[in-house]
């Protein structure tokens, strides 16, 4: 009965986004309205496949008295180990099929991204509790929603930096990143004290699973009206269910030159070229080395590094010790902040894009913000930290390294998408390897960090 009264909504939300379709698709190439249509179109749909469910475990750890705090670490060790998993798929991936698989075909499997969260999401909705104190329900839902949220770097980013425009990934990534704000607010309102919740977990995150199933309706008018879209890229579309070599169309890309003859690839081509051929699903021109490596970087200090020991940090800045109130409020707070700032930094990149240069600035700016951090982690100038002055330090701290995290990793995107100097074959690897590199080394760290914090060899402790 309860699905059924959600009909209507679904209904009202496809007529919308239809109307938002057909004015991309009939109305001026540059008109506000377009803009506005595609930015929320892209928008919902990163909010389908992004991080609600890990997101939402995070906060039911973080909210639920019968859950651990060693969950939290618990959670993020789970999803290193799925994302080395998958990154190694990814890469054997890239070296089968350079090009990538067909646009249609990668379409089709960011749609089965979205309904995989909005089934995940019901789930826990429904049955968390289960098999306590192990919760057989939370690891099955931490393996699937980090599957989802690596299959978006890995597909959604690069697809639609190279296929849509770069610009389109500030909103998808906003949409992605959304959750970090609407499980820090909602976790908020269930848990105002950090002690106590107000209201059962089921329904916040049946909250999250209604809006996956929005960006299912806008994915699917996505498709139908072909939004966003560059220029000539439909054509190439109908024109890749023809049987092209991938030596060919390498060629064609990146070497400019006349594509050889069927059945010359193997014959003229030795082990090393075929090797190098294949590897260049990974290849990335020194111009885009910065942004790559920038982005990288910032999603590693945010997720890899500080999100396992954040709630540690600002429970060493409590005067009264380790699970003082003091400290539980620090937590709440500057996991909200930090939650919120991610998403309003992928909405900044949109709206004030910067230069390469400041790029790697803000880079610089970020790793030295997670250095302060760590040094409350391990109690290095905790008289200091244990001022008012030092918690509110604390707490601005983290929402700076989440603000940056969603700006530089957006921008990232954004510079290889919109390099128009670059042949597309070399933006859609460089992408790729970002992507790659993104999650690998971000899993690495998550499994090294979460393994610290979930065996309790770094913890608070009263000073």
């Amino acid at each position: 009965p309860d699905v059924l009264r959600l009909r209507p909504l679904y209904r009202l939300l496809f007529v919308l986004f239809s109307l938002l379709g057909m004015s991309v698709k009939e109305g001026a190439p540059h008109s506000m309205s377009c803009y506005v249509a595609m930015y929320a179109a892209f928008f919902f749909v990163g909010v389908g496949c992004g991080w609600f469910p890990i997101d939402a475990l995070l906060n039911l750890a973080e909210n639920e008295p019968s859950i651990p705090m060693l969950w939290i670490g618990k959670v993020l060790e789970i999803g290193g180990i799925v994302g080395i998993c998958d990154a190694v798929v990814y890469a054997a991936y890239l070296y089968l099929f350079p090009r990538r698989l067909p646009l249609r075909v990668e379409q089709a499997i960011v749609l089965g991204m979205i309904c995989a969260n909005m089934v995940i999401l019901a789930l826990l909705a429904g049955c968390w509790q289960v098999g306590a104190p192990q919760f057989p329900v939370i690891v099955i839902g931490a393996v699937i929603g980090n599957l989802v949220v690596n299959g978006t770097y890995y597909l959604l980013f690069p697809m639609v930096a190279n296929f849509y425009g770069g610009w389109l990934v500030g909103p998808v990534r906003t949409g992605s990143d959304i959750s970090t704000l609407v499980t820090a607010l909602l976790g908020q309102v269930q848990n105002p004290s950090g002690s106590e919740t107000l209201f059962p977990s089921w329904v916040v995150l049946l909250c999250y699973a209604l809006f996956a199933g929005m960006g299912l309706a806008a994915w699917l008018i996505i498709l139908r009206f072909g939004i966003g879209l560059r220029s000539g890229v439909e054509a190439e579309v109908e024109s890749s269910k023809k049987h092209i070599s991938c030596e060919e169309a390498v060629d064609q890309e990146l070497a400019d030159s006349e594509a050889p003859a069927a059945g010359e690839c193997s014959g003229r081509a030795g082990m090393l070229q075929h090797l190098g051929a294949q590897l260049r699903g990974l290849a990335c021109p020194r111009s885009l080395l910065a942004p790559v490596l920038v982005g990288t970087s910032a999603d590693v200090l945010q997720w890899g590094l500080m999100a396992a020991v954040m709630h540690i940090g600002a429970e060493m800045t409590d005067p009264a010790g380790c699970g003082g109130s003091r400290g539980q409020w620090v937590a709440r707070t500057s996991m909200t902040l930090n939650r919120v700032a991610i998403p309003l930094g992928s909405v900044a990149s949109t709206l004030l894009p910067c230069s390469r240069r400041i790029h790697g600035f803000l880079g610089g700016v970020q790793a030295v913000v997670a250095v302060l951090m760590c040094c409350a982690v391990f109690g290095i100038a905790s008289v200091a930290w244990t001022t008012v002055v030092g918690q509110e330090a604390y707490i601005a701290c983290s929402m700076v390294l989440g603000g940056l995290e969603g700006y530089l990793l957006t921008m990232a995107y954004r510079f290889v998408g919109d390099a128009e100097d670059v042949p597309r074959a070399q933006r859609i690897s460089a992408s790729s390897l970002l992507s790659l590199l993104n999650v690998g080394f971000l899993c690495i760290f998550q499994i090294i960090s979460g393994h610290i914090v979930a065996s309790g060899a770094v913890q608070c402790v009263t000073v």
